[in-house]
């Protein structure tokens, strides 16, 4: 039988949507959103160290990006994505459910360290993921799709320079200190 944690992934992976509403309410889960991440953080760094190694250059360079980016990432995208849904779409949502949510709707990037097998490894998991989470932003938020696609989207946008801003300091500090 398996545990309560492993089912709720199940249920993400087959995109069953009423887990949402089930994490938005469960406190619990955060440190198990949280656990999501880093494996997705985790499996983004182990693709790190495949392409570095291909192209013979130091694996820390590719392990701490990878490991800040999908955290940073889901930090800022659950910030303005709660910004805007509570504020602007007027949903009765907490961040803490927003994190709770976005966290398990990361799940299918625990697929990134087989990227190296084929780019197609790659495009699906990206596909099931953004899929996972505009699942998870309907749920939570109580929005429609279009909605639920565009505050993703917004959320993706804000993010991805913030994370890019990021990682080039990350990359600037590691050369300072001698690691190239």
């Amino acid at each position: 039988m398996p545990t309560p944690f492993f089912s709720r992934l199940i249920r993400v992976a087959r995109l069953d949507a009423s887990i949402y509403a089930e994490l938005k309410d469960d406190q619990t889960t955060t440190w198990q959103a949280v656990i999501i991440v880093v494996a997705v953080a985790l499996s983004h760094a182990i693709l790190g160290v495949v392409f570095a190694t291909r192209g013979n250059w130091n694996v820390l360079r590719s392990i701490i990006p990878s490991l800040q980016s999908e955290i940073i990432f889901w930090l800022v995208r659950a910030t303005v994505m709660y910004l805007i849904g509570a504020h602007i779409f007027k949903s009765p949502v907490t961040y803490g459910a927003v994190l709770r949510t976005l966290g398990f709707a990361a799940l299918p990037g625990v697929l990134y360290a087989l990227g190296f097998i084929s780019d197609a490894i790659l495009w699906i998991s990206w596909l099931w993921r953004i899929a996972t989470i505009v699942i998870a932003t309907r749920q939570v938020f109580r929005l429609g799709l279009g909605e639920s696609i565009a505050l993703v989207a917004v959320g993706g946008v804000v993010a991805i320079p913030i994370v890019g801003s990021a990682t080039m300091a990350t990359l600037q500090a590691l050369e300072w200190i001698g690691i190239r």
